[in-house]
């Protein structure tokens, strides 16, 4: 089983990036890329995004797989 890092860990790691000047939607790209890389991708999926902060993560990853078969699908409160 892979060692995940805690909610706490990434936040601090977030925020010290941050405050060393990367942007906000810097780290969201490099997640949802760094997601992307991560995987070896294979048939159809389905890629389910909300509006809430963790939504570009998803955004990005939908982008990466455009070309892949499946749905990308991103959904907001109205």
């Amino acid at each position: 089983m892979e060692k995940l890092i805690s909610v706490a860990v990434m936040r601090a790691s977030d925020a010290a990036e941050i405050a060393g000047g990367t942007d906000s939607k810097t780290l969201m790209y490099r997640a949802g890329l760094g997601l992307f890389q991560s995987w070896d991708w294979h048939g159809k999926i389905d890629i389910v995004t909300g509006s809430g902060n963790n939504a570009g993560d998803g955004y990005v990853l939908a982008l990466q797989r455009k070309s892949f078969p499946g749905r990308r699908l991103f959904l907001r409160q109205v």
